[in-house]
């Protein structure tokens, strides 16, 4: 694959780093604008709660056909499988009830908690969390991988494998743009919620953008290759956890 620089519309402009950079270090994280590395300090902040736990949202229609999605495209919805996956998972939620659900106000992560809340015991007190959304894919949208052209190849390769964390595709989201999400949201719960069990519903970029900044794991997919990310085959690879609840903290 030849190599190429990145375009403008590829990246977050300069303008945006400095955006990104100020809006962390407000909520108590330092990044370089240049590299956007997260630079670990005796002020970085951690969790207060009593524990914090991610469900991800069941496989979509876009995961089953291995396919890129967008925060609204029509592929991404809740598959049959995805479906089963969460009746699955309202067990163990059922098992370990949190304080107070935070939920992402996406259609599949809205589908999600229904599906949750029929298999409740009793209620709980739900806030929907506007900020809490994850990588919006943009143009790939509705494309497989290999589908991808020599351009667009690159640029995933560039933020997801060399970690340049200001690589995004065409009106769509970089990782830092997500890290200031997840930032925001790491603030909420510690002044909210100190002492809480805090469960969220939300999607796999939010919840390796926390673990990034509770230092948890160095780049967005540590273990992970895009054949894991993109495809429901069995393999020896990691699971990706559609369904699955992850604790954080």
């Amino acid at each position: 694959m030849a190599m190429k620089y990145l375009q403008r519309d590829e990246t977050n402009t300069w303008h945006e780093r400095i955006i990104i950079a100020l809006s962390m270090l407000r909520y108590g994280w330092l990044v370089n604008p240049f590299s956007g590395h997260i630079i670990i300090s005796f002020f970085t902040p951690s969790c207060k709660v009593k524990s914090l736990k991610l469900l991800r949202h069941g496989k979509t229609v876009g995961v089953e056909r291995n396919e890129f999605m967008s925060n609204t495209s029509s592929n991404a919805i809740l598959s049959k499988g995805g479906i089963e996956e969460i009746k699955e998972a309202s067990h163990e939620v059922n098992n370990h009830m949190p304080d107070v659900i935070l939920l992402a106000p996406l259609k599949r992560t809205m589908d999600t908690f229904r599906i949750l809340q029929s298999q409740f015991t009793h209620h709980l007190p739900v806030i929907e969390c506007t900020y809490m959304i994850g990588i919006n894919n943009g143009v790939w949208e509705d494309k497989r991988l290999e589908a991808l052209d020599e351009d667009n190849l690159y640029i995933f390769l560039q933020r997801e494998y060399a970690h340049n964390i200001f690589v995004k595709s065409k009106d769509g989201d970089s990782w830092g743009d997500v890290f200031v999400r997840c930032s925001k949201l790491i603030h909420t719960v510690n002044r909210e919620y100190k002492g809480k069990d805090i469960l969220l519903i939300s999607q796999g970029s939010i919840y390796q953008g926390i673990k990034i900044l509770l230092h948890h794991s160095n780049k967005p997919w540590d273990g992970y290759s895009p054949n894991a990310m993109f495809s429901t085959k069995l393999c020896n690879e990691k699971s990706v956890g559609y369904g699955r609840v992850f604790r954080l903290f």
